[in-house]
């Protein structure tokens, strides 16, 4: 007599059995943390936050340097607060508390949440800043292009830095410094209004000097003279930028919609707090300019027909 087997029935109710307690353990729910004890990202070390100027409503405002990526953010009051709390490792219900205490602010859960998000989505977290070797090996990649490729989508404007003029800025930036005096601006003024009185007295002969310029010696000056007025302009927003002790890393040539022309990287003028300071730093160039006219202009007041004139 042959064996025989397990029952349908049976069968099917033993399946059924499994698949209740397989759905029984997914619908298990694992208890929810309480919001208050989630461990906080911890900012990098190495970031800086320089006080800023007042903002139009009177509350302080702060700078955020990255020197890894060399740019800088603008925060106030409640994030500068965060940012220099944030450097060792808390929850967030601890850092609710320190700042609703000890501060006048009173930020909410979800604030603090949104923020810890935001700096670690920019990298600027401890975690966020471990990469293993092959999530770098494939970023690189990814960033790899042919150069054609490169100007198509850069085309409207990159730079080529040239020079790196920090250590030549600091060595000369005394006897600049006498071209900056006040006894300097007194005879640039002097030189000045000779040349506009000059200008006046001989203004017809003043306007048939430009037909110097109309033929191809004229042009290969005038392209000359414009390219030192530039490099003098860029050095300008340089030692100035280095009298205010900002670092001038490098300047070069940009271009603009595949257009040349110099620049400056005074990015680090952003340390600065004073508005009064940074706008200096705008307006050199343009002040530079503006004395060479004024020389100029007395030159060709003083001088006959020539080159010089």
């Amino acid at each position: 007599m042959s064996q025989a087997g397990p029952l349908p029935g049976a069968a099917l109710a033993e399946d059924a059995a499994e698949e209740r307690e397989t759905l029984d353990r997914e619908n298990v729910q694992e208890p929810e943390q309480d919001p208050l004890e989630q461990p906080l990202p911890v900012l990098r070390p190495d970031l800086v936050v320089y006080k800023g100027p007042r903002a139009g409503d009177g509350s302080p405002t702060f700078t955020v340097y990255d020197p890894l990526s060399r740019t800088y953010d603008k925060i106030g009051w409640a994030e500068a607060l965060l940012f220099e709390r944030m450097r060792r490792p808390m929850i967030l219900g601890e850092l609710l508390k320190e700042i609703n205490e000890q501060t006048s602010l009173s930020l909410t859960v979800e604030e603090i949440v949104m923020f810890a998000r935001d700096v670690d989505s920019r990298g600027l977290t401890m975690s966020s800043g471990v990469k293993d070797v092959d999530e770098l090996t494939r970023e690189a990649a990814a960033r790899e292009t042919s150069p054609m490729r490169w100007l198509l989508f850069h085309y409207l404007y990159f730079r080529v830095p040239l020079i790196r003029p920090d250590g030549f800025l600091t060595a000369t930036l005394n006897w600049i410094k006498l071209l900056a005096g006040r006894p300097a601006w007194l005879a640039y003024a002097i030189f000045t209004m000779i040349g506009v009185v000059l200008l006046i007295e001989r203004f017809d002969a003043y306007v048939h000097t430009f037909t110097f310029f109309f033929n191809f010696k004229g042009i290969v000056i005038y392209s000359l003279a414009i390219v030192a007025v530039k490099v003098v302009h860029e050095f300008a927003h340089a030692y100035v930028a280095k009298g205010l002790g900002v670092r001038v890393p490098h300047m070069g040539v940009a271009f603009i919609v595949m257009w040349p022309v110099a620049y400056c990287d005074v990015t680090d003028a952003w340390k600065i707090a004073d508005r009064k300071k940074r706008l200096l730093i705008g307006a050199a160039g343009m002040m530079s300019e503006t004395v060479i006219a004024g020389l100029a202009l007395f030159g060709w007041g003083v001088t006959g027909p020539g080159l010089a004139h």
